[in-house]
């Protein structure tokens, strides 16, 4: 149970309209300020949240308000990412009337990624979120009741492909290619 009284539940509801099987991250919308951004990558295994330079600019700030930052950050080939700074921006998370919004530290970065913004674990938590990657659905308490916030699957599928672009691209990532035999499974489950 949350503090707020509310408890948070997920059932066969949650589920509906997803495509199965999947292994898609969760990719979500998220107001930022007054802008509704798209391509949120919400990952619970990031200890940051970060925002990158495509969004940052978007927002419309002027990068004399980032504050420095000391702190390194690596990519996972260990090549140092180019820190712009941080900064506090209030995010919203919404379904409806049922929203929650909290004031969050984004790390900015210059680098491309298929993604716009990675919501961490800092601003999960701030939004006392609880998210169920099987139904691809994050939910929240608010003060009316439970928020949510449904993943796109389609979104998560194009944000994968150019993010494997992308990879494809760069010296410093190590690629490896799979097959998704999900589709032979599907059709072999179809032709019983």
């Amino acid at each position: 149970m949350s503090k707020s009284g509310y408890i948070i539940t997920f059932n066969d509801e949650d589920a509906r309209g997803i495509q199965f099987p999947h292994d898609d991250a969760m990719v979500i919308n998220l107001r930022i300020e007054a802008f509704k951004v798209e391509r949120v990558l919400v990952d619970n295994g990031s200890s940051t949240d970060i925002m990158f330079w495509e969004a940052f600019q978007r927002i419309e700030i002027e990068e004399k308000y980032l504050k420095p930052v000391t702190t390194p950050l690596y990519n996972f080939s260990g090549s140092p990412v180019h820190r712009k700074g941080m900064i506090k921006f209030q995010i919203c998370a919404s379904s409806g009337e049922l929203q929650r919004s909290v004031t969050t530290n984004f790390l900015v970065v210059d680098i491309p990624l298929a993604y716009i913004v990675i919501l961490g674990r800092p601003s999960l938590n701030n939004l006392k979120a609880v998210v169920s990657t099987y139904d691809l659905k994050m939910k929240f308490p608010t003060e009316r009741g439970i928020g949510e916030c449904r993943g796109d699957q389609l979104e998560s599928r194009r944000c994968y492909v150019n993010a494997l672009k992308e990879t494809k691209n760069s010296k410093d990532i190590l690629v490896l290619e799979v097959d998704d035999q999900r589709k032979e499974v599907e059709t072999k489950r179809g032709d019983q």
